[in-house]
């Protein structure tokens, strides 16, 4: 039986906005008539205004996040359609990433799968599920990614995050097939990344981030690079593909600091790494003066709420960064908060640099790697930011 022969319920929204009309994909609590207690994950349909039907969407009664919307209409299939929309979403990427083999298969609301992310390491996979309505299609979801890939080794459904809390999902990690060894080998041009998508960060490596990554590797020859943030040594291993002549890294984390070291050892780099945070490093090496800074922090502002605490946070690190550059030195610096835009980072970074007593050039404007595509009618699929700026000394 195919969902259009399924008894559909209807959820009335209170009005009609033109952003549905223009695509976007998700419907708060606060705009339906009422919040029926129907199972969370229910496909439904959503009716707007004047008996508008916006088509089939995800329900849940918990969320914020109400509905959101498939860009279907009520009578169709939509096992079908997902399977349509993940394949359609790996033949997009192929064709902008022909020499990876890894990057982000299907980004959510960019792919018009509101809540789905997949994300390609080489034979392996890893799955964030981050709506009620796709968790009971995680075997829908796995068959299709071994219909598109036969040699596929294994597929993980990483579930800690906050999303699924809310959703009313487990947060406990599910192996959807085959094994996840506990460390996958990928490559970034000629450098080897062994990555933990069991246990590391999100899914194991920020691939947003890969075509600013190797913008420092072009500017980076003959150059002491410092690279804060660094994770399991993204940044720092670009450095050394691209010649620098000394480069110490820094995370507080000492799990990854540990892969880190073991990601330049497999490349024959040599690359200081030091477990610490990232503003005692500064503090504790107030002194010293480095030809490129690298900052690319977590998140600071998870919501709203935090936006303030946030922007302080980045001043004050920006500030600190451009203090320690030499002369003529290029600051990196990334915010991947959505809630902090790019306007607000803009005046950030100009602040700091006012603070820091340097004058500087925007050399390069850069985003999120195009295996994570902005849709255009949801600013919020648009997050990270990248400036490198330049000291007029």
């Amino acid at each position: 039986m195919g969902d259009s022969d399924k008894l559909i319920p209807k959820i009335q929204l209170k009005k009609y906005h033109n952003k549905y009309q223009s695509g976007y994909l998700w419907i708060f609590s606060n705009e339906l008539v009422e919040v029926p207690k129907i199972e969370a994950g229910t496909l439904v349909e959503a009716i707007a205004g004047d008996k508008v039907s916006l088509g089939l969407a995800f329900y849940n009664p918990n969320s914020l996040i109400s509905l959101r919307l498939l860009l279907t209409d009520a009578n169709s299939d939509v096992s079908k359609l997902i399977k349509y929309r993940i394949i359609g979403a790996n033949n997009r990427r192929k064709q902008l990433l022909a020499n990876s083999d890894s990057y982000r298969m299907v980004f959510g609301e960019s792919d018009l799968l509101p809540g789905l992310i997949i994300d390609k390491y080489g034979s392996y996979y890893a799955v964030q599920i981050q709506s009620a309505g796709f968790e009971s299609m995680k075997k829908l979801i796995s068959d299709t990614i071994l219909e598109i890939d036969s040699n596929a080794k294994g597929i993980i459904l990483k579930a800690n995050s906050k999303s699924r809390e809310i959703e009313g999902l487990s947060t406990i990690d599910e192996i959807l097939f085959g094994e996840i060894p506990e460390l996958i080998q990928i490559k970034d041009r000629e450098i080897k990344i062994n990555i933990n998508i069991s246990d590391g960060q999100k899914t194991g490596y920020f691939l947003d981030q890969c075509k600013n990554r190797h913008l420092l590797s072009q500017i980076s020859r003959g150059k002491k690079v410092l690279d804060c943030f660094t994770h399991i040594g993204g940044f720092s291993l670009n450095a050394a593909y691209g010649g620098a002549t000394e480069i110490t890294a820094v995370d507080s984390s000492a799990s990854a600091i540990e892969l880190a070291k073991i990601n330049a050892a497999n490349n024959n780099y040599n690359i200081n790494f030091i477990t610490q945070d990232v503003f005692d490093f500064f503090k504790n090496n107030s002194d010293k003066k480095w030809d490129i800074i690298v900052l690319d922090p977590p998140a600071f502002a998870k919501n709203k709420k935090s936006v303030s605490n946030a922007k302080a946070a980045y001043l004050k690190m920006n500030q600190i960064a451009l203090e320690a550059l030499a002369p003529s030195g290029i600051l990196l610096t990334a915010s991947c908060s959505h809630h902090i835009y790019e306007d607000v980072f803009y005046d950030i970074i100009t602040r700091a640099a006012l603070r820091a007593d340097k004058t500087v050039n925007m050399i390069y404007r850069g985003s999120q790697a195009p295996d994570h595509p902005v849709y255009p009618p949801m600013p919020e699929t648009s997050y990270l930011k990248f400036y490198a700026l330049q000291s007029i000394d």
